[in-house]
């Protein structure tokens, strides 16, 4: 399977991976109802029902850099902020693969 998010931590890069299935998932209904002669108004649902799901992978992933589970799966549940959130926790993860690869152990 082609996951661009392989070299991320397990947990981010599901929640990464659920995160834009959702938002392409949202575009084709909105492209379908929208082609339909439907309102737009319920394409948002997708985002809306998998944004928990994209939480707890984030908090997980939260947790495993030993930063607050409880902040960064809260934080989540708003598709900005979790995209906000999703770079912070990548920038850390890169970091400490960068820190892993050079030889150091400190990140």
């Amino acid at each position: 399977m082609l996951n661009p998010f392989v070299h991320l931590e397990k947990n981010l890069g599901r929640a990464a991976l659920l995160f834009i299935a959702a938002l392409l998932g949202t575009a084709a209904l909105t492209l379908a109802l929208n082609e339909l002669g439907y309102g737009t108004n319920l394409a948002v649902l997708p985002v809306l029902a998998t944004m928990p799901f994209v939480a707890w992978f984030m908090s997980k992933a939260a947790c495993a850099q030993r930063k607050s589970p409880w902040l960064y799966g809260l934080g989540s549940l708003v598709p900005p902020v979790a995209i906000y959130l999703f770079l912070s926790l990548n920038d850390q993860d890169m970091a400490i693969n960068l820190a892993n690869r050079s030889g150091k152990s400190d990140a």
